[in-house]
């Protein structure tokens, strides 16, 4: 598993109930400051399934904006890592290309974690990196 080089940022958990839970992020830029990243929100569903949609943009052609999220229980421990299913060295990644810096890019990708945890889960935080 790769190391993300920025710290975590807990999302906000906006809807809760026995289906799903959403949690969402304000607007996000990277460390180095040359990508930016909006209107960002995963939806977990009960049966393992996870949904992401928002928006990119980098300062710099052929910029790639990377991601890792961590579900936490309650008492904020680590439950597991959600899974990207690239077939990259780290499954847990998830990257989004910028090849153009005058362009906003919509994102929208999934992923998946172990269906048993559905109910312990009460954060998800977003390592990220540009």
């Amino acid at each position: 598993m790769s190391e993300p080089t920025v710290t975590g940022v807990f999302g906000t958990l906006s809807t809760d109930d026995q289906d799903s839970k959403t949690f969402s992020w304000p607007t996000l830029h990277s460390k180095n400051g040359h990508c930016a990243m909006t209107n960002a929100s995963w939806t977990l569903h009960s049966n393992g399934d996870a949904s992401f949609d928002g928006t990119v943009q980098g300062d710099g052609d052929n910029d790639a904006w990377l991601m890792w999220l961590h579900l936490l229980d309650s008492n904020r421990a680590e439950l597991e890592m959600l899974e990207s299913g690239s077939i990259s060295d780290d499954q847990y990644e998830f990257v989004k290309n910028l090849p153009d810096h005058n362009q906003a890019y919509d994102w929208s990708t999934t992923g998946s974690f172990d269906a048993g945890l559905f109910s312990r889960i009460a954060h998800m935080v977003m390592d990220h990196r540009c």
